[in-house]
Protein backbone atom coordinates (compact mmCIF):
# COMPACT_ATOMS: atom_id res chain seq x y z
CA UNK A 1 0.00 0.00 0.00
CA UNK A 2 1.02 3.73 -0.76
CA UNK A 3 2.46 5.13 2.04
CA UNK A 4 1.12 8.88 3.65
CA UNK A 5 3.82 10.97 1.87
CA UNK A 6 3.60 8.77 -1.78
CA UNK A 7 -0.28 9.65 -1.76
CA UNK A 8 0.02 13.00 -0.91
CA UNK A 9 2.73 13.14 -4.02
CA UNK A 10 0.24 11.30 -6.18
CA UNK A 11 -2.52 14.06 -5.19
CA UNK A 12 -0.18 16.71 -5.78
CA UNK A 13 0.37 15.41 -9.02
CA UNK A 14 -3.10 15.28 -10.21
CA UNK A 15 -3.82 18.95 -8.87
CA UNK A 16 -0.90 20.06 -11.23
CA UNK A 17 -1.94 17.90 -13.74
CA UNK A 18 -5.53 19.53 -13.95
CA UNK A 19 -4.07 23.59 -13.14
CA UNK A 20 -1.91 22.50 -16.13
CA UNK A 21 -5.13 21.27 -18.14
CA UNK A 22 -6.76 24.47 -16.89
CA UNK A 23 -3.73 26.99 -17.80
CA UNK A 24 -3.73 25.30 -21.21
CA UNK A 25 -8.02 25.46 -21.71
CA UNK A 26 -7.51 29.15 -20.84
CA UNK A 27 -5.18 29.92 -22.88
CA UNK A 28 -6.52 28.29 -26.48
CA UNK A 29 -9.67 30.29 -25.08
CA UNK A 30 -7.62 33.57 -25.30
CA UNK A 31 -5.94 32.34 -28.30
CA UNK A 32 -9.40 32.07 -30.30
CA UNK A 33 -10.75 35.01 -28.64
CA UNK A 34 -8.09 36.84 -30.00
CA UNK A 35 -7.86 35.63 -33.53
CA UNK A 36 -11.57 36.00 -33.79
CA UNK A 37 -10.98 39.91 -32.61
CA UNK A 38 -7.90 40.03 -35.04
CA UNK A 39 -10.65 38.73 -38.09
CA UNK A 40 -13.38 41.28 -37.14
CA UNK A 41 -11.14 43.79 -37.09
CA UNK A 42 -9.44 43.04 -40.35
CA UNK A 43 -12.81 42.53 -42.11
CA UNK A 44 -14.09 45.91 -40.37
CA UNK A 45 -10.85 47.60 -41.60
CA UNK A 46 -11.75 46.37 -44.78
CA UNK A 47 -15.38 46.96 -44.69
CA UNK A 48 -14.72 50.51 -44.42
CA UNK A 49 -12.06 51.09 -46.70
CA UNK A 50 -12.56 48.50 -49.72
CA UNK A 51 -14.06 49.99 -53.16
CA UNK A 52 -14.69 53.71 -54.77
CA UNK A 53 -17.60 55.72 -53.59
CA UNK A 54 -19.12 58.35 -56.26
CA UNK A 55 -17.54 62.35 -55.53
CA UNK A 56 -20.07 64.62 -53.95
CA UNK A 57 -21.83 67.15 -56.36
CA UNK A 58 -19.67 70.17 -57.29
CA UNK A 59 -22.60 72.60 -55.69
CA UNK A 60 -22.59 70.67 -52.34
CA UNK A 61 -20.95 72.79 -49.77
CA UNK A 62 -19.66 71.04 -46.35
CA UNK A 63 -20.84 73.01 -43.65
CA UNK A 64 -20.63 70.39 -40.75
CA UNK A 65 -18.02 68.51 -39.47
CA UNK A 66 -18.59 64.49 -38.34
CA UNK A 67 -16.59 62.44 -36.23
CA UNK A 68 -16.66 59.15 -38.59
CA UNK A 69 -15.55 60.65 -42.33
CA UNK A 70 -15.71 58.27 -45.25
CA UNK A 71 -12.89 56.10 -45.38
CA UNK A 72 -13.00 54.82 -48.89
CA UNK A 73 -11.74 56.02 -52.64
CA UNK A 74 -13.44 58.47 -54.74
CA UNK A 75 -13.50 57.68 -57.58
CA UNK A 76 -12.02 61.08 -59.23
CA UNK A 77 -12.11 60.72 -62.95
CA UNK A 78 -15.92 61.18 -62.39
CA UNK A 79 -15.90 64.32 -60.61
CA UNK A 80 -16.57 67.60 -62.66
CA UNK A 81 -16.65 70.88 -61.03
CA UNK A 82 -16.75 74.15 -63.30
CA UNK A 83 -13.92 75.24 -65.64
CA UNK A 84 -13.27 78.04 -62.92
CA UNK A 85 -13.36 75.80 -59.73
CA UNK A 86 -10.18 74.10 -58.01
CA UNK A 87 -11.16 70.25 -58.66
CA UNK A 88 -7.93 68.34 -57.41
CA UNK A 89 -4.59 69.19 -55.49
CA UNK A 90 -1.48 67.11 -56.45
CA UNK A 91 1.95 67.56 -54.75
CA UNK A 92 4.73 65.40 -56.62
CA UNK A 93 6.88 65.54 -53.59
CA UNK A 94 4.24 63.62 -51.59
CA UNK A 95 2.57 61.60 -54.49
CA UNK A 96 -0.23 63.59 -53.33
CA UNK A 97 -3.62 63.67 -55.23
CA UNK A 98 -6.71 64.02 -54.86
CA UNK A 99 -10.10 65.67 -54.86
CA UNK A 100 -11.20 69.28 -53.79
CA UNK A 101 -14.97 70.18 -53.04
CA UNK A 102 -16.61 73.03 -51.55
CA UNK A 103 -16.53 73.83 -47.79
CA UNK A 104 -18.00 76.46 -45.64
CA UNK A 105 -18.00 77.32 -41.76
CA UNK A 106 -19.78 75.12 -39.44
CA UNK A 107 -21.98 76.54 -36.23
CA UNK A 108 -18.94 77.47 -34.01
CA UNK A 109 -16.97 79.33 -37.24
CA UNK A 110 -14.70 76.70 -37.99
CA UNK A 111 -13.94 76.13 -41.10
CA UNK A 112 -15.55 72.52 -42.28
CA UNK A 113 -13.46 69.40 -42.90
CA UNK A 114 -14.41 67.68 -46.09
CA UNK A 115 -16.75 64.03 -46.08
CA UNK A 116 -13.91 62.04 -46.85
CA UNK A 117 -10.58 61.38 -45.65
CA UNK A 118 -9.36 61.30 -49.46
CA UNK A 119 -10.71 64.92 -50.37
CA UNK A 120 -9.57 68.45 -49.66
CA UNK A 121 -11.78 71.10 -49.13
CA UNK A 122 -11.37 74.79 -50.57
CA UNK A 123 -12.83 77.54 -48.12
CA UNK A 124 -15.94 79.04 -49.72
CA UNK A 125 -15.29 82.32 -48.06
CA UNK A 126 -10.97 82.53 -49.47
CA UNK A 127 -10.50 83.21 -53.23
CA UNK A 128 -9.55 80.74 -55.68
CA UNK A 129 -6.44 79.53 -55.62
CA UNK A 130 -4.27 81.50 -57.87
CA UNK A 131 -6.56 84.44 -57.18
CA UNK A 132 -5.22 87.98 -55.65
CA UNK A 133 -6.04 87.47 -51.85
CA UNK A 134 -5.83 84.43 -49.72
CA UNK A 135 -7.02 80.94 -50.59
CA UNK A 136 -7.52 78.57 -48.10
CA UNK A 137 -7.48 74.68 -47.99
CA UNK A 138 -7.75 71.91 -45.65
CA UNK A 139 -7.84 68.24 -45.28
CA UNK A 140 -7.98 65.34 -42.83
CA UNK A 141 -4.69 63.73 -41.42
CA UNK A 142 -6.21 60.48 -40.92
CA UNK A 143 -9.46 58.21 -40.55
CA UNK A 144 -9.68 55.63 -38.05
CA UNK A 145 -8.86 52.95 -40.21
CA UNK A 146 -6.41 55.01 -43.27
CA UNK A 147 -4.13 57.79 -43.64
CA UNK A 148 -5.75 61.54 -44.96
CA UNK A 149 -4.97 62.98 -47.93
CA UNK A 150 -2.82 65.24 -46.10
CA UNK A 151 -1.00 62.53 -43.57
CA UNK A 152 2.44 64.12 -45.35
CA UNK A 153 1.39 67.49 -45.31
CA UNK A 154 4.48 68.17 -42.49
CA UNK A 155 7.12 66.96 -44.65
CA UNK A 156 6.43 69.57 -47.56
CA UNK A 157 9.87 71.63 -47.28
CA UNK A 158 10.19 75.56 -48.76
CA UNK A 159 10.03 75.93 -52.74
CA UNK A 160 8.78 72.20 -52.79
CA UNK A 161 5.59 72.78 -55.16
CA UNK A 162 1.86 72.34 -55.42
CA UNK A 163 -0.15 72.04 -58.39
CA UNK A 164 -4.08 72.85 -57.96
CA UNK A 165 -5.68 71.55 -60.95
CA UNK A 166 -8.70 73.42 -61.75
CA UNK A 167 -12.00 72.16 -63.43
CA UNK A 168 -10.92 73.17 -66.99
CA UNK A 169 -7.69 70.81 -66.41
CA UNK A 170 -5.57 73.78 -66.03
CA UNK A 171 -2.87 73.54 -63.73
CA UNK A 172 -1.77 76.58 -61.33
CA UNK A 173 1.44 76.17 -59.16
CA UNK A 174 2.21 77.04 -55.66
CA UNK A 175 5.76 76.67 -54.29
CA UNK A 176 5.93 76.39 -50.24
CA UNK A 177 6.93 79.76 -48.23
CA UNK A 178 6.69 77.95 -44.85
CA UNK A 179 5.37 75.24 -42.67
CA UNK A 180 4.09 75.91 -39.32
CA UNK A 181 2.89 73.92 -36.17
CA UNK A 182 0.94 75.66 -34.06
CA UNK A 183 -1.91 74.40 -31.27
CA UNK A 184 -5.15 74.26 -32.31
CA UNK A 185 -6.45 77.55 -30.76
CA UNK A 186 -3.97 79.24 -32.75
CA UNK A 187 -4.48 77.93 -35.78
CA UNK A 188 -6.94 80.24 -36.87
CA UNK A 189 -5.17 83.38 -36.37
CA UNK A 190 -2.32 81.83 -38.30
CA UNK A 191 -4.34 80.56 -41.32
CA UNK A 192 -6.14 83.37 -42.68
CA UNK A 193 -2.64 85.22 -42.21
CA UNK A 194 -1.88 87.27 -45.38
CA UNK A 195 1.62 87.91 -45.87
CA UNK A 196 2.15 91.46 -47.43
CA UNK A 197 5.12 90.02 -49.65
CA UNK A 198 2.39 87.51 -51.09
CA UNK A 199 0.44 88.91 -53.74
CA UNK A 200 -1.41 85.36 -54.33
CA UNK A 201 -1.29 82.83 -51.26
CA UNK A 202 -2.62 79.34 -50.70
CA UNK A 203 -2.34 78.49 -47.02
CA UNK A 204 -3.12 74.26 -46.60
CA UNK A 205 -4.33 73.12 -43.15
CA UNK A 206 -4.59 70.10 -41.36
CA UNK A 207 -4.65 68.47 -37.94
CA UNK A 208 -1.16 66.97 -36.22
CA UNK A 209 0.30 66.51 -32.38
CA UNK A 210 -1.58 64.14 -29.97
CA UNK A 211 -4.20 62.61 -30.01
CA UNK A 212 -6.69 63.92 -27.64
CA UNK A 213 -9.66 60.93 -26.64
CA UNK A 214 -11.80 63.15 -24.63
CA UNK A 215 -12.19 66.18 -27.67
CA UNK A 216 -11.67 63.60 -30.11
CA UNK A 217 -9.50 65.67 -31.94
CA UNK A 218 -5.61 66.43 -32.32
CA UNK A 219 -3.94 69.27 -30.61
CA UNK A 220 -2.07 70.43 -32.98
CA UNK A 221 -2.48 72.35 -36.48
CA UNK A 222 -0.20 71.97 -39.23
CA UNK A 223 -0.33 75.04 -41.74
CA UNK A 224 1.45 75.30 -45.14
CA UNK A 225 1.74 78.75 -46.69
CA UNK A 226 2.47 78.88 -50.24
CA UNK A 227 2.47 81.33 -52.89
CA UNK A 228 1.73 81.03 -56.82
CA UNK A 229 4.75 80.92 -58.72
CA UNK A 230 2.67 81.10 -62.45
Amino acid sequence: MPTIEEKSQQSNEKTNLKSRLQIRRLLFLVGVSCIVLGVNHYYQIHRKTSGIVQPPAASDVVTTDTADPIEQKVDEEAYEVPADQPRRIISPNLSLSGIIQRVGLTNSGAVAAPYNVHVAGWYIGSVKPSEQGLSIIDGHLSGKYTDGIFKQLRNLQKNEEIQIEFGNRSIKKFSVVDVINVAEDQASEVLFRKYEQIDKQLNLITCSGAFNRQTNSFDDRTIVVTKAID
